[in-house]
């Protein structure tokens, strides 16, 4: 069953974020903090992958990739088609980018 809260909202948005065009727009003329857990400030987008079994390589691609500006707006704003299937690498892709801002 769900559980209808207010206090749930933050987290249903983390783990599934969706953002608009104003919000992609302002991520290139506005620095903007967030909050870790932990209360330290970080930039979203600015953070650090888990090296999973030497996937250190891997890593810096994904963080190189969130830094071309219409690729990154792209995969933000990308929702998979539903009327085909979808690509998997692109929506994880998408999923992934998503969560790190």
């Amino acid at each position: 069953y769900e559980v209808v809260d207010k206090s749930l909202e933050d987290i249903k948005f983390n783990l599934a974020p969706i953002f608009d065009e104003e919000e992609i727009e302002a991520m290139s003329t506005k620095v903007r903090y967030a909050k870790a857990l932990d209360g330290t400030d970080y930039i979203p987008g600015c953070i650090g992958l888990n090296n999973i079994c030497n996937s250190d390589y891997e890593n810096v691609v994904v963080q190189v990739l969130c830094q071309v500006v219409p690729l990154r707006n792209y995969l933000l704003a990308y929702e998979a088609p539903k009327e085909k299937k979808h690509d998997p690498v692109l929506t994880t892709l998408a999923d992934l980018l998503r969560k790190m801002y």
